[in-house]
């Protein structure tokens, strides 16, 4: 039911304190949410082959909120995307322009682990109904 839960009484508050105009409430507010859904992805390339978890959040009851009121704040604080590189030919252009001294060190480092790898079978065993 739409007037249940979290981001309803969101909303509610921010109506309340015109962060949120009345006539863009029907479009924020699901009218049939659902829950978040998980994707998995395999790492055929990796000898144990872990499964990558992926959750879309796009239908979840809070996501038009969320969306909204970070464009909101956005409009509000300007915060640049210094360390922000969007593919290889971006790193690339920043590198060339960085000036390293001698008493400078460049340093490069791999993440392990950014994502949990799920056990296979463990997956399988709780999906079963």
């Amino acid at each position: 039911m739409i007037s249940e839960g979290y981001p309803f009484f969101l909303c509610l508050f921010c109506l309340h304190v015109n962060i949120i105009e009345r006539s863009k409430l029907k479009y924020i507010l699901r009218i049939k949410p659902e829950a978040p859904k998980l994707n998995a992805y395999i790492k055929t390339h990796k000898s144990n082959e872990p499964i990558i978890p992926v959750i879309d959040n796009t239908p979840a009851p809070a996501y038009k909120l969320a969306k909204y009121l970070n464009n909101k704040i956005k409009n509000y604080i300007d915060l640049p995307n210094t360390y922000v590189i969007n593919n290889s030919k971006d790193l690339a252009r920043e590198l060339e322009q960085l000036h390293i001294g001698d008493h400078h060190r460049m340093i490069t480092m791999d993440i392990k682990d950014l994502y949990v790898n799920l056990p296979k079978q463990g997956l399988i065993q709780s999906t079963t109904i």
